[in-house]
């Protein structure tokens, strides 16, 4: 493998058929003896002459020196030293210009190819001879002496340690590829990516603790009676559990539509003490296949038992809606009763400011002061008693709609107004009917036994089980076919039969009795409903205006000493039992409004 570089001509390497540019003028400083075992000596020193990679010239047994900084060497410099090391030892000249850039400050890829070369020279140290063999640096090459008379001398001092840039390496002496260093914008845009990713991740990083538990949903302050019923929905956990029930039984559907499966079976038989040469080897193969339609009658008893479950699901629903009706009711009743307690205790306060001053005048003597004053105890009671019944309900209300999504101190929002109610007993008989959750679930139930006496009688039917045997007996092989039945001669499922039919009976009489408390619960409500409606039109349009007016007659007449304390008292008396009354009609109108709803399993119109 010969090759040339003069200032004019090109260098072509004959061995792997490489070209190098012209006028490639790039040179090595070797120290030691040439690499065809001449030393060369004198100022005017020996040009080598090898494969130019870049702006490096590369020979065997020497480091590449850049072009820009042959100038500066000096002749001593250029020439081979018969004092240097040996021919592995090799010098290189850095420039100015790589030194300033190996003071920069090394990224990733100068000390991934740093580390690279370390481990480069440590391989060619440690393998010897061998790597020698088929390094490169093992290939001969010649040497032009006339090359060196034509460069420029310019005084430089070279370095004593073989140390190259990471961004000018050499390719490596063992063979092994090195790690390029990428370019500018490569490493700009990877730089730029990571600081993207870095803040891609850190936010979110804090958006997923602003979403963590501490930032969860808050809890109602304020509630209505549509959101009582919306929570109540969500998060009861009575009903949350029958949900889970509901799932649960749903996925027996998965399991009743699965086939059997495959049976294997290995025997080996006549085991030799010392040799298997007549050992039998037996592999066989069954799938069992139902008749009957064991299968489809699986399938159509776990869907009857999954409507079963849903519609006892859609009556805990209906149940637990009632219950956030009526404790929703009786908050507004509690808060309109204490309202009156209230109202009446400011109508007494004034009352007895001014009494006062009239007992100071003399005008009325201190014994009818202090009745007034006891009769203020009475109407402290009613606003306690209200407050304790606000609180019984909202605790009630808080735990039939939930007690997680509703704060311990929260406000309701709702009024007490009168709405008319009227329905035909006929009409409501056949909506409950129709809609009622438990009774569509007692039909469900006879449904599901139905299909539990069919499922009975088709796991009465034989299943055939079909094999395929493999055998071998030494150096014979054989294949059989076969099958397998049970004898079904005393049980054929008899007792499951006459058990599911058992069934059918008595989930037939627990539907008529369901159909008979669904329309007896109705007609309750209805009539609840009726005598709720005719109390509270009684008091609300007739004994209550009349209580109003006697009660602001009387307490005028008393202020200018028209009337005694005692029909003052007495007018007082009236009026807070009549306006209590009417908010208890009131709420219980509401409340047989809701049971009526309940009953039939819908909400009714007015």
């Amino acid at each position: 493998m010969e090759q040339r570089c003069d200032s004019g001509g090109s260098t072509t390497r004959r061995g792997n058929a490489r070209s190098y540019p012209r006028g490639h003028r790039s040179l090595l400083v070797p120290s030691g003896p040439g690499p065809c075992g001449r030393r060369v000596a004198g100022g005017g020193g020996a040009q080598p002459r090898g494969r130019v990679r870049g702006r490096w010239l590369r020979t065997s047994g020497a480091l590449p020196v850049p072009r820009s900084r042959w100038r500066s060497m000096s002749s001593a410099s250029r020439s081979w030293s018969p004092s240097s090391s040996s021919r592995s030892s090799t010098s290189t000249v850095r420039t100015s210009r790589d030194a300033r850039r190996r003071r920069r400050p090394r990224c990733v890829w100068q000390s991934l190819h740093t580390t690279s070369s370390a481990l480069t020279s440590a391989v060619s140290a440690t393998a010897g001879p061998t790597a020698a063999r088929w390094s490169r640096a093992a290939r001969t090459t010649r040497w032009d002496s006339r090359a060196l008379s034509r460069r420029p001398r310019r005084q430089a001092r070279p370095t004593s340690t073989p140390t190259v840039l990471p961004s000018r390496a050499p390719p490596s002496r063992t063979g092994f590829p090195q790690p390029k260093r990428p370019s500018f914008a490569v490493r700009f845009y990877l730089r730029e990516a990571c600081m993207i990713w870095m803040i891609v991740l850190l936010l979110s990083f804090v958006a997923a603790r602003g979403t963590g538990p501490a930032s969860a949903e808050e809890p109602l302050t304020s509630l209505t009676l549509e959101d009582a019923i919306g929570v109540a929905t969500r998060e009861n956990l009575v009903l949350r559990a029958k949900e889970s029930e509901y799932r649960s039984v749903k996925a027996n559907e998965i399991t009743a539509g699965l086939r059997p499966n495959p049976t294997a079976s290995y025997l080996a038989e006549q085991i030799p003490g010392g040799t298997f040469a007549t050992t039998q080897y037996t592999v066989a193969l069954g799938q069992t296949i139902e008749t009957g339609g064991k299968r489809q009658r699986r399938i159509e008893s776990s869907r009857a038992a999954t409507r079963v479950s849903g519609h006892e699901l859609a009556e805990v629903r209906r149940q637990v809606i009632f219950q956030v009706k009526q404790a929703f009711t009786s908050v507004l009743v509690g808060q309109a009763t204490l309202a009156v307690a209230e109202q009446n205790l400011k109508t007494l306060d004034d009352l007895e400011r001014i009494q006062r001053v009239r007992a100071e005048k003399g005008d009325i003597s201190e014994l009818e002061l202090l009745r007034i004053q006891v009769q203020r105890f009475t109407l402290e009671r009613d606003a306690a008693d209200a407050r304790q019944a606000i609180r019984a309900a909202k605790i009630a209300l808080r735990a039939a709609a939930g007690v997680d999504r509703i704060a311990e101190d929260y406000e309701i929002v709702g009024d007490l107004g009168y709405r008319e109610v009227s329905a035909a007993a006929a009409e409501l008989h056949r909506l409950a009917l129709a809609t009622r959750p438990d009774l569509r679930a007692a039909d469900a139930a006879r449904d599901k036994a139905r299909a539990d006496v069919d499922l009975a009688r088709a796991n009465a039917w034989w299943d055939v089980t079909p094999q395929l045997e493999y055998q071998r007996i030494g150096d014979d092989n054989t294949i059989g076919l076969g099958f397998s039945i049970p004898i079904r001669i005393f049980d054929r499922n008899q007792g499951e039969i006459a058990r599911t039919q058992a069934e059918v009976q008595r989930v037939n009489a627990l539907r008529e009795q369901a159909r008979v408390q669904v329309l007896s619960e109705v007609d309750t409500a209805l009539a609840v409903l009726q005598a709720a409606r005719e109390k509270l039109v009684v008091l609300r349009d007739t004994y209550l205006p009349k209580a109003t007016r006697v009660r602001d007659t009387v307490e005028f007449a008393y202020t200018r000493g028209g009337v005694s304390l005692l029909d003052f008292l007495d007018a007082q008396r009236t009026y807070r039992e009549t306006a209590l009354q009417q908010l208890r009609a009131l709420g219980e109108y509401w409340g047989a409004v809701y049971q009526l709803e309940a009953a039939v399993g819908g909400s009714l119109g007015g």
